[in-house]
């Protein structure tokens, strides 16, 4: 009787020794599960956050090329207009000369008719 108390005493301790060691394992890979979940919390966190910030960099990007766009706009148009008052102006300054260039022509066919020469 004492050999097989014994014996299932010392199987007992096997036993139990080996769930210890089987329990001891499955906490350190839980322990080890739960760093993985935790590091991939945070990547996953990092990554949202990155992604924002790209996000808001390409907003800010974007509204610096609709200004940039509306610069250039306005000044197209600024000069188109100035082009457009400066060809009104050359225009005039034509139209101008040619009448004092005809007077001119009038006045020294004047001269010339009161010269008694004839007019050009």
């Amino acid at each position: 009787v004492s050999t097989q108390s014994t014996w299932g005493e010392a199987k007992w301790r096997n036993d139990s020794s080996s769930l210890q060691h089987l329990l001891l394992r499955s906490q350190q890979r839980e322990e080890e599960l739960m760093k993985q979940v935790q590091k991939l919390t945070s990547d996953y966190m990092t990554s949202q956050q990155q992604g924002l910030s790209i996000k808001k960099q390409l907003h800010g990007l974007e509204i610096m090329v609709q200004q940039s766009l509306q610069e250039w706009r306005d000044m197209s148009n600024t000069t188109h207009q100035g082009l457009a008052v400066a060809l009104n102006h050359a225009d005039k300054c034509y139209v101008e000369s040619q009448f004092w260039a005809n007077k001119a022509k009038e006045i020294k066919d004047q001269i010339s008719v009161l010269k008694g020469e004839p007019p050009d």
